[in-house]
């Protein structure tokens, strides 16, 4: 088996190697990369088969979470690797390129080697000095020839930087491109983190009792994720504006396009110069182009001196998708946002006491009027937009009562009971600032908005919860995709605020007995055999025979269709058996062999009675202590609109009546009446589950309902179900819905065929203790769990 410390020796190795992946240097030339790419090869082969040994970990470990948090480990680093090692291998093809300028060098330095070696001697110079002394033009033509042989040269110095703007070109091009994807996968991870800060679950969560203060913070630091992807997205939209279509320098055009003149270019019948813009005609030649000027004039002139100019669509199709990427988190963002700020102020503006009312009433009228401004403010920043949100509406009524009793006037009670009332004062300023923090976010979204629109067209927007169902669409398909309509979804105001409210509720006591049946059944397997007795001629209707058809061509058996020989038309034999061109018989043929199976059938009989009841008090499982309705209500210990229970220590939610049954709930029962509707003669419900299979959990197998009896996995006495790995029992019903047990729901038993010798009938009192077994040990572990607290604090 094993330890922990197996398992964290393992996870130290993932975190050296996944540091070792994150910090190694890649290189900057052929050499360095070849030498990086061989190393990363290595280190994948190792990585890949360390995966044995988690695995090996993983099967002897005791501890499933651990394991878990392992293999996500050891998944991340596999990834990791995996990217390091083909972003190697693509820079390895960048600087295979390097070899192609050693090579040119090497031209040039031989070219001027072997023209200085070809210069004539001394002796054939002095002759030529003693001839251009005879002729007064000696010293023209030693000029003509020096400026001519430098600006031939020059020339070859224009040719390269031509050739160094189109590596520039090239270089840029892709390395937008290769941002691009990298951004699609960085940015949403980088998003998703600020979305999160600004959860009022998560900010709940990290900070118990979060302030205005709190959250201004947070805001500030998801603001700032923000504003960095802002101008990531933005400078890659600016170079998708200016960059170059390199791909067409390579691709054969099958229209005219605009090229422009990187440097002038002159002989006896062609002059073009330097910015000039042509229209290239044919590119099929890879050195030189033929291009027309706007004189009508068509020539070939090299292709190096040409650029084809952006910019490249693609690019910003490509450019565009990010923007709407970005756009689409930002606008989860700013209703994230909305929403969590939204509920904050309801635990500001909350239900007021009889004190808190007179503190109010008592404020002084520079105090009520910072009060009114901040509701003002509050009204004029979200009601255009949220009115349809329920903890917005519920927050306007609030607002609207906070109004109105800032309008009473204090009464000599109210300024017995005040002391101080500038706290809500104080906290109001603050208030101030964390709406304008939201003002200005939504602003901005806005803006941005706006402006994406203008680019191209306003229906290209998408709606927050669409980019990752249209991922791979093109941008003219995003048509359609965008609604501003705000979404809103249970979960967002669960937690909206709780006022005291006493909830009248019937507790429903169901005494429950089961039945255990088995039957048997069987199956008999049958064969269904066409026989082909004739194939109707698609040329003249009459019917002939399969052999006939198949050398014919009608039938073609390699495919399988049916075929016209004269128009070539076929469909499918299936299809032309379907219409009646094939003429079929069929037969059937009983096997011998019968398939038998043994059917388990658990009947559940439900005894129901009611007896209202209102609750007083909650007992808190994890400190045994007594709350009141509202303060469990604002724990999250009771939630009566669900009618659940939840211990927080162990995240489990029992029903009400079970609750009450285990003594963690205060209530009263009302007064019986036998004219109350509630309180009526007890009702009897049956229902029956058909038992196919049941898992052995220890052997990894199904098995039928009489091996099930047989190995005690279903216990005949109370119909439950039994772990035979953690002994934990189960009741019927959870053992169903927890895949346990392979059920369905038998609505009438007479049409299952059941031996009577196999049915078993339970007493009521059997259901009722197993239920009891499965509450009773939650308070006896708080009771342990106490007396243990108790020794320790008495040392």
């Amino acid at each position: 088996m094993a330890d922990k410390k197996e398992v964290d020796g393992c996870l130290k190795w993932i975190s050296n190697q996944q540091t070792l992946q994150e910090t190694s240097d890649f290189g900057s030339n052929k050499r360095a990369i070849d030498e990086s790419l061989g190393e990363q090869k290595q280190r994948c082969s190792l990585i890949r088969e360390y995966g044995s040994q988690v695995e090996k970990i993983k099967d002897g470990s005791k501890d499933p979470l651990s394991t878990v948090d392992l293999q996500k480990a050891y998944d991340a680093l596999l990834v990791i690797s995996e990217r390091r090692h083909d972003s190697l291998q693509t820079i390895a093809q960048i600087t295979s390129l390097e070899d192609l300028f050693s090579t040119l060098s090497d031209s040039f330095s031989a070219k001027a080697a072997e023209l200085v070696s070809a210069l004539p001697s001394d002796g054939s110079t002095q002759a030529d000095s003693s001839a251009f002394q005879l002729n007064g033009s000696a010293a023209n033509t030693s000029q003509s020839c020096i400026l001519a042989n430098r600006k031939n040269w020059t020339w070859l110095v224009k040719l390269n930087d031509c050739a160094k703007i189109h590596l520039q070109n090239s270089a840029d091009y892709h390395q937008f491109y290769y941002d691009v994807r990298e951004y699609h996968r960085w940015m949403p991870v980088e998003l998703n983190k600020a979305e999160d800060l600004l959860n009022w679950a998560t900010l709940k969560r990290n900070q118990q009792g979060a302030d205005a203060t709190k959250i201004i913070f947070e805001i500030k630091t998801a603001l700032a994720i923000v504003h960095n992807w802002l101008s990531k997205v933005d400078a890659v939209w600016e170079r998708s504006r200016h960059l170059v279509p390199v791909p067409l320098r390579t691709k054969g055009l099958d229209h005219e396009r605009p090229v422009r003149v990187l440097c002038d270019y002159r002989t006896k019948e062609i002059n073009v110069h330097e910015g000039e813009e042509l229209n290239l005609l044919d590119n099929g030649k890879t050195l030189s182009w033929k291009v027309r000027n706007l004189r009508g004039e068509e020539f070939v002139v090299p292709s190096v001196i040409l650029l084809i100019p952006g910019p490249d669509l693609a690019a910003t199709e490509a450019a565009l998708k990010l923007r709407l990427q970005f756009l689409s988190s930002w606008t989860s963002m700013v209703k994230r946002f909305g929403k969590t700020i939204i509920l904050f102020l309801l635990q500001v503006i909350r239900v007021w006491t009889p004190v808190e009312e007179s503190l109010l009433r008592c404020l002084s009228d520079s105090d009520k009027s910072d009060i009114y401004r901040l509701l003002d403010s509050i009204e004029s920043i979200f009601s255009p937009y949220w009115d349809l949100y329920p903890p917005y509406q519920l927050l306007k009524t609030r607002m609207q009562k906070l109004r109105e009793i800032l309008a009473q006037k204090a009464t000599d009670e109210d300024k017995l009971t005040a002391e101080s009332g500038n706290l809500l004062v104080i906290q109001t300023n603050i208030l101030e600032e964390l709406l304008q923090k939201f003002q200005g976010f939504w602003q901005g979204w806005e803006r941005y908005k706006m402006s994406t629109e203008s680019l191209r067209h306003p229906e290209y927007l998408l709606s927050v919860k669409d980019y990752d169902d249209y991922n791979f669409l093109e941008v003219s398909d995003w048509l359609r995709k965008w609604s501003t309509a705000l979404e809103f979804d249970e979960v967002d105001y669960a937690d909206i605020g709780h006022e005291v409210v006493e909830e009248v509720h019937t507790l429903e006591r169901a005494k429950e007995t089961a039945e255990t049946s088995h039957l048997t059944t069987s199956e008999q397997e049958e064969r269904q055999t066409f026989v082909i007795t004739g194939v109707i001629d698609p040329r003249n209707d009459t019917e002939i025979s399969l052999d006939q058809a198949v050398s014919e061509g009608i039938i073609n058996q390699t495919d399988g269709r049916f075929v016209n020989p004269d128009t070539g038309e076929s469909i499918p034999i299936p299809v032309a058996m379907n219409a009646g061109k094939i003429k079929v018989e069929m037969t059937r043929t009983k096997k011998s062999a019968e398939k038998r199976h043994d059917i388990g059938l658990i009947t559940i009989r439900t005894v129901k009675e009611s007896r209202p009841y209102t609750i007083k008090g909650v007992i808190d499982a994890k400190t045994e202590r007594q709350l009141s309705v509202d303060e469990a209500t604002k724990a999250g210990i009771l939630d009566q609109k669900k009618g659940v229970y939840r211990n927080l220590n162990t995240k489990e939610e029992l029903s009400l009546a079970d609750a009450l049954d285990s003594g963690l709930l205060v209530v009263e029962f009302e007064s019986s009446d036998v004219t109350d509707s509630k309180s009526r003669d007890p009702e009897t419900e049956t229902k029956s589950y058909s038992i196919h299979a049941v898992i052995d959990m220890r052997n990894k197998s199904r098995v039928g309902f009489a091996e099930a009896v047989q190995k005690g996995l279903i216990n005949p006495d109370t119909g439950a179900y039994c772990n035979n790995v953690t002994r934990e029992q189960f009741y019927i019903g959870d053992a169903i819905k927890k895949g346990f047990v392979k059920a369905s729901v038998v609505l009438d038993k007479n049409t299952v065929d059941i031996d009577p010798g196999n049915c078993i009938t339970l007493a009521e009192s059997a259901m009722e203790n197993f239920r009891h077994k499965l509450i009773q040990p939650l308070k006896a572990v708080q009771a342990l769990k106490a007396a243990a607290e108790s020794m320790q604090n008495g040392r």
